[in-house]
């Protein structure tokens, strides 16, 4: 069911139109009463900025793709740009962003126009029309130094918050042009070809409430020491290279974030504690990454990039399950071995289509899977509460 690597698209997950029509200004969309992003959906659809659905829904929590936020972005700014009449649709966005050297994969690479962005793609977007050019966490650094996001949790701003390997839903795309026209420099300006000073960025931290006297080191997180790693057994049906022991969590959930990223660093071997590479380098190469929500979020969210490398053959992401049963574990103590072996249903081609796409609750804890281009996204709820992806 799940492929083997990034190309994870299940069945058929997801039809949808992208006919859009317009939708008159002051009037309210059924599907975005109530929504946390109501008023600012509002706000776009006055300005022009993206309209609804011919069924006359919005769909803030569909995914958006690089063409249809760049499309937004520049229509921000540029009421005078259209989509083009021949070729692809947005070819001319394509254009305005060559020629302001903003970082786009679908310039060159047409096959991902229509994939749904990162936020930290957006991130690394939004500061590019700023004049400057920043990579990866300086990227979110620069938006929360401007007031350009708030990241999940405004009352505790980290780089982890920031949810930076989540793909991007219509409504916090619509919030981030919002941010940029209300904060910004009032008009896109082109990225420089070297990078940008990064002296003058906040220190945000990365996953705690710890502060930073200057910013984190892209390099690794230096591997724990034994005595505070406990190991299991290789009791799964994937080989993992000569002298890897599988690390087993000593430590239970607290309701304290950064306490739970630090257990999962030095317990686990997380980098920054939210997230896993086999390879040990940066989170680029990671096949795993996590977050940790506060009361008004969901309890957990997981993000599986990769599931293993070889059915047959040791090989080294082949580690990945061990560390993703031991993360369900902290979330689920009691009871996780029935999301891990659905997961790894999945992964192996099995049907788990009836756990796709639709919550369903393992020990009074709601829980939703989700499979967009990129990932599988495992959402854990808190005990006994809705499960609320606002």
């Amino acid at each position: 069911m799940f492929k083997k690597a990034i190309s994870i698209a299940l069945v058929t997950i997801i039809s949808i139109t992208t006919a859009l029509a317009t939708y008159a200004k002051g009037t309210g969309f059924p599907d975005v009463k109530g929504h946390w992003a109501e008023a600012t959906v509002q706000w776009a659809i006055d300005k022009g900025v993206v309209k609804g659905y011919e069924d006359g829904t919005f769909k803030p929590n569909q995914n958006v793709s690089e063409a249809e936020f760049l499309a937004m972005l520049i229509r921000s700014y540029k009421t005078d740009i259209a989509a083009s009449q021949t070729g692809s649709w947005s070819d001319v966005y394509y254009d305005f962003a060559a020629k302001m050297n903003y970082p786009v994969i679908g310039e060159k690479e047409i096959g991902e126009r229509g994939k749904p962005i990162t936020r930290l793609r957006v991130a690394e977007l939004i500061s590019a029309t700023q004049g400057v050019h920043f990579d990866g966490n300086d990227a979110i650094r620069f938006l929360y130094g401007n007031q350009l996001a708030g990241g999940t949790d405004p009352n505790k701003q980290t780089i982890a918050s920031f949810n930076a390997e989540s793909t991007l839903t219509r409504a916090e795309a619509v919030q981030f042009i919002k941010n940029l026209v209300e904060h910004g420099k009032g008009e896109l300006l082109a990225r420089p070809r070297e990078s940008s000073d990064t002296s003058s960025l906040p220190d945000i931290p990365t996953s705690g409430d710890e502060k930073t006297t200057s910013k984190p080191s892209s390099a690794p997180s230096p591997a724990p020491s034994d005595s505070t790693m406990v190991y299991g057994e290789l009791d799964l049906p994937y080989k993992t290279p000569d002298g890897w022991k599988p690390p087993v969590l000593k430590s239970t959930f607290t309701s304290d974030p950064a306490k739970n990223y630090e257990i999962f660093k030095n317990e686990l071997g997380l980098g920054e504690g939210w997230y896993f590479s086999p390879y040990g380098g940066k989170e680029d190469t990671a096949s795993i990454s996590v977050t940790n929500g506060s009361l008004n979020q969901p309890r957990s969210t997981i993000v599986l990039h990769y599931w293993y490398g070889s059915k047959t053959e040791a090989d080294v992401d082949n580690e990945t399950p061990y560390i993703v049963r031991e993360i369900l574990r902290f979330y689920l103590p009691d009871t996780n071995d029935k999301l891990f072996h659905i997961l790894d249903d999945g992964f192996m081609g099995k049907d788990i289509n009836e756990y796709l796409n639709k919550k369903f609750v393992i020990d009074d804890h709601e829980v939703l899977i989700q499979t967009p281009p990129g990932g599988v996204q495992v959402y854990i709820g808190w005990k006994g509460k809705k499960l609320d992806l606002k």
